[in-house]
């Protein structure tokens, strides 16, 4: 039996669809009696934006890069949340600067605060929260952090970038914080995509055999760390490409592979 991890945003998802192709492919996949594991840096509200329109199950989810997951019946294998204290100093300091968007999720509600998030179709990010709060609303210290999403208004990527450094050097004993283009992702200290594939890897009685991962981004890269079957496309950023031993234009080109029949 063998696995696939697949990301979703710029992988699977475009244009917050699937393709007809990559959910034939799945399903064969599946029929042939492996398993099929979404990895993303959605929350389980947005991976639920996706999934609920498709005719299709997935085994495992690693949510949050990886701070949560989840079996096939959506029950929790393993979770972990930041520390409030850092999570409100990191916030508060977004708050202060106009420029940036941001959302964050507590494991039941995605929040947006106002001011702070754009409304574009291509983001869908007025759908993707569950509650809009205000400024004041933020400084709730009882609340739980699963994940912390921040991305800079004019979508540049050496922007995040920059950002990323600077958190990663303030905070980053409490924290980590992935780049998925200009979106940065930030998750509890040790959460991974590549430790939430371990977690079921290491801890699910199943007998996996050999693991695929397929991904687009900075922040697939801990999974391309654990298998040698990682898959990447040939439009992706040049540290992705240099980092995967595999290049496709389509997730179903790697099911492909992975069936040994062609599409």
């Amino acid at each position: 039996m063998k696995i696939l991890a697949s990301d979703l945003d710029g992988t699977l998802v475009n244009n917050q669809l699937i393709s007809d192709e990559d959910i034939i492919a799945i399903k064969r996949l599946k029929e042939k009696g492996h398993k099929f594991v979404v990895s993303t840096g959605r929350t389980y509200h947005g991976f639920r934006l996706i999934f609920d329109k498709y005719d299709v199950e997935c085994d495992y989810l690693v949510l949050c890069n990886g701070s949560i997951v989840m079996d096939g019946d959506h029950n929790i294998l393993y979770r972990n949340f930041i520390k409030s204290e850092v999570a409100l100093e990191m916030i508060t300091e977004f708050l202060d600067n106009d420029d940036l968007c941001l959302y964050f999720d507590d494991g039941q509600d995605t929040y947006l605060v106002e001011g702070h998030y754009i409304e574009e179709k291509e983001f869908n990010i007025g759908e993707y929260a569950s509650k809009i709060i205000t400024r004041e609303e933020v400084d709730d210290t009882d609340r739980k952090y699963q994940i912390i999403s921040v991305f800079p208004k004019n979508k540049s990527a050496e922007d995040a970038e920059r950002i990323r450094e600077k958190l990663q050097k303030k905070y980053g004993e409490h924290l980590e914080v992935f780049r998925n283009q200009f979106f940065l992702d930030i998750a509890p200290k040790g959460c991974s995509k590549g430790m939430g594939l371990r977690q079921i890897i290491d801890n699910v009685d199943e007998d996996f055999g050999d693991l695929y991962a397929i991904g687009d981004s900075l922040n697939d890269l801990s999974m391309f760390e654990i298998t040698d079957n990682s898959y990447t496309f040939h439009h992706a950023e040049e540290i992705v490409r240099g980092r995967a031993n595999n290049h496709v234009n389509h997730v179903h080109e790697c099911i492909s592979d992975i069936l040994n029949i062609n599409y």
